[in-house]
Protein backbone atom coordinates (compact mmCIF):
# COMPACT_ATOMS: atom_id res chain seq x y z
CA UNK A 1 0.00 0.00 0.00
CA UNK A 2 1.41 3.40 -0.97
CA UNK A 3 2.14 6.03 1.69
CA UNK A 4 -0.25 8.92 2.22
CA UNK A 5 0.47 11.84 -0.10
CA UNK A 6 0.55 15.25 1.56
CA UNK A 7 0.34 18.65 -0.09
CA UNK A 8 1.96 20.63 2.71
CA UNK A 9 5.30 22.39 2.67
CA UNK A 10 8.36 21.15 4.47
CA UNK A 11 9.83 23.52 7.08
CA UNK A 12 12.87 23.91 4.80
CA UNK A 13 10.70 24.98 1.85
CA UNK A 14 8.84 27.46 4.05
CA UNK A 15 12.10 29.04 5.23
CA UNK A 16 13.26 29.35 1.64
CA UNK A 17 10.00 30.93 0.42
CA UNK A 18 9.27 33.27 3.30
CA UNK A 19 12.77 34.10 4.57
CA UNK A 20 12.60 36.98 7.09
CA UNK A 21 8.80 36.98 7.24
CA UNK A 22 8.65 33.69 9.14
CA UNK A 23 9.22 32.74 12.76
CA UNK A 24 8.86 29.29 14.33
CA UNK A 25 7.66 28.82 17.87
CA UNK A 26 7.23 25.80 20.12
CA UNK A 27 3.85 25.65 21.87
CA UNK A 28 3.07 23.62 24.99
CA UNK A 29 0.00 21.42 25.28
CA UNK A 30 -3.20 23.53 25.39
CA UNK A 31 -1.31 26.80 24.81
CA UNK A 32 -3.18 29.52 22.91
CA UNK A 33 -1.73 30.37 19.48
CA UNK A 34 -4.19 33.25 19.02
CA UNK A 35 -7.51 34.25 20.61
CA UNK A 36 -10.86 35.23 19.16
CA UNK A 37 -10.87 39.03 18.76
CA UNK A 38 -7.07 39.37 18.40
CA UNK A 39 -5.66 41.38 15.50
CA UNK A 40 -5.39 39.20 12.40
CA UNK A 41 -1.88 39.91 11.12
CA UNK A 42 -0.35 36.52 10.26
CA UNK A 43 -0.93 33.10 8.72
CA UNK A 44 0.19 29.98 10.62
CA UNK A 45 1.49 26.62 9.43
CA UNK A 46 1.48 23.47 11.60
CA UNK A 47 4.85 21.71 11.36
CA UNK A 48 3.86 18.95 13.78
CA UNK A 49 1.06 17.99 16.18
CA UNK A 50 -2.52 19.28 16.11
CA UNK A 51 -4.35 22.60 16.61
CA UNK A 52 -7.94 22.97 17.81
CA UNK A 53 -10.06 25.91 16.58
CA UNK A 54 -12.93 27.06 18.81
CA UNK A 55 -15.32 30.01 18.77
CA UNK A 56 -17.63 31.60 21.33
CA UNK A 57 -20.96 33.00 20.13
CA UNK A 58 -22.55 36.23 21.32
CA UNK A 59 -24.73 34.04 23.56
CA UNK A 60 -21.51 32.71 25.18
CA UNK A 61 -21.84 29.22 23.67
CA UNK A 62 -18.52 27.60 22.81
CA UNK A 63 -18.15 25.47 19.67
CA UNK A 64 -15.31 23.40 18.29
CA UNK A 65 -14.79 24.42 14.68
CA UNK A 66 -12.00 22.06 13.64
CA UNK A 67 -9.00 19.94 14.57
CA UNK A 68 -6.16 20.78 12.20
CA UNK A 69 -3.31 18.38 11.51
CA UNK A 70 0.33 18.70 10.55
CA UNK A 71 0.87 20.41 7.18
CA UNK A 72 -2.16 22.70 7.45
CA UNK A 73 -2.29 26.49 7.15
CA UNK A 74 -4.67 28.40 9.42
CA UNK A 75 -5.42 32.01 10.27
CA UNK A 76 -5.47 32.83 6.55
CA UNK A 77 -8.50 35.12 6.94
CA UNK A 78 -6.06 38.03 7.27
CA UNK A 79 -5.14 37.56 3.60
CA UNK A 80 -8.74 38.30 2.60
CA UNK A 81 -9.03 41.46 4.68
CA UNK A 82 -10.22 40.02 8.00
CA UNK A 83 -8.98 42.45 10.67
CA UNK A 84 -9.83 40.39 13.79
CA UNK A 85 -9.61 36.67 14.55
CA UNK A 86 -12.99 34.97 14.49
CA UNK A 87 -11.87 31.96 16.54
CA UNK A 88 -9.30 30.79 19.08
CA UNK A 89 -6.49 28.41 18.11
CA UNK A 90 -4.95 26.10 20.75
CA UNK A 91 -2.14 23.63 20.48
CA UNK A 92 -2.97 20.02 21.30
CA UNK A 93 0.24 18.46 22.54
CA UNK A 94 3.63 20.05 22.02
CA UNK A 95 3.68 21.75 18.63
CA UNK A 96 6.04 23.57 16.29
CA UNK A 97 4.08 26.24 14.45
CA UNK A 98 5.38 28.69 11.85
CA UNK A 99 4.06 32.24 11.90
CA UNK A 100 4.09 33.95 8.50
CA UNK A 101 3.63 37.72 8.55
CA UNK A 102 0.69 38.90 6.45
CA UNK A 103 2.74 41.30 4.30
CA UNK A 104 5.44 38.72 3.62
CA UNK A 105 2.84 36.05 2.78
CA UNK A 106 0.99 38.32 0.33
CA UNK A 107 4.26 39.30 -1.34
CA UNK A 108 5.32 35.65 -1.67
CA UNK A 109 1.94 34.56 -3.04
CA UNK A 110 2.04 37.28 -5.69
CA UNK A 111 5.59 36.33 -6.65
CA UNK A 112 5.15 32.58 -6.84
CA UNK A 113 2.29 30.95 -8.74
CA UNK A 114 3.30 27.46 -7.55
CA UNK A 115 3.31 28.58 -3.92
CA UNK A 116 -0.14 30.08 -4.46
CA UNK A 117 -1.55 26.85 -5.92
CA UNK A 118 -0.13 24.62 -3.18
CA UNK A 119 -1.42 26.95 -0.45
CA UNK A 120 -4.92 26.87 -1.94
CA UNK A 121 -4.95 23.10 -2.42
CA UNK A 122 -3.79 22.46 1.14
CA UNK A 123 -6.36 24.90 2.56
CA UNK A 124 -9.50 23.79 0.67
CA UNK A 125 -9.71 20.16 1.84
CA UNK A 126 -9.45 21.46 5.39
CA UNK A 127 -12.33 23.92 4.95
CA UNK A 128 -14.54 21.46 3.14
CA UNK A 129 -14.27 19.03 6.05
CA UNK A 130 -14.84 21.43 8.95
CA UNK A 131 -17.90 20.19 10.74
CA UNK A 132 -18.54 17.48 8.12
CA UNK A 133 -16.06 14.59 8.49
CA UNK A 134 -15.65 12.42 5.44
CA UNK A 135 -16.72 15.03 2.88
CA UNK A 136 -14.55 17.03 0.53
CA UNK A 137 -15.11 19.44 -2.33
CA UNK A 138 -11.97 18.27 -4.14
Amino acid sequence: MAGKRTLGFSPKALRKKFRAGMTVRNYRDNEVVFSQGDTSDAVFYIQNSTVKLTAVSTRRKKAIIAFLQRGTFFGEGCLGGQSLRICTARSIGQSNISRLRKESTLRTLKRSALCNVVCCISAFPDYSNRGRPGRSIL
